[in-house]
């Protein structure tokens, strides 16, 4: 299976997205300071991330 990557910071008000997982990436040049993964659930309002 290919896997496709989007970022995204606005889908719009009313737009329902098919989101299978989400992360969340900080860094400065080639220093990685957070990169986190999580399988996004369905029909579930949002993925926390700490």
């Amino acid at each position: 299976m290919e896997e496709k990557e989007t970022t995204l910071t606005s889908s719009g008000p009313g737009k329902n997205l098919n989101i299978e997982s989400v992360r969340i990436k900080i860094w400065n040049g080639d220093k990685v300071y957070v990169d986190e993964i999580k399988d996004a659930k369905p029909n579930k309002n949002g993925v926390k991330l700490t």
